[in-house]
């Protein structure tokens, strides 16, 4: 879709007062996850929690919403990541649990 189509799209809508219309990459940095191999015993069961979109079943997410635990093996195992606090996660492949 090109720019132009996209404006007058959104010339169309009223927004809230104070509202614009962005693309998402001026947001932030979006990146997809990875789940490391579930029958590599040597990547589960350890100290890092281990989110899914299952496990979103609160507005914020905190180490008691995790489900599962990755050891250090399998956090860099996979293409996973450790977010910093505030990180806004969006789920898109899977259904939320909430």
């Amino acid at each position: 879709m090109s720019n132009a189509v996209i404006s007058r799209q959104h010339d169309r809508r009223k927004l809230p007062d104070g509202w614009r219309c962005v693309r998402l990459r001026e947001l932030g940095v979006f990146q997809s996850g990875g789940t490391p191999a579930k029958e590599c015993a040597d990547y589960w069961g350890g100290e890092i929690p281990f989110v899914t979109g299952a496990d979103i079943t609160e507005l914020y997410i905190a180490r008691t919403n995790a489900r599962a635990f990755l050891t250090r093996d399998g956090l860099f195992s996979a293409k996973t990541a450790i977010c910093k606090a505030g990180t806004a996660l969006i789920v898109t492949r899977t259904r939320v649990g909430r």
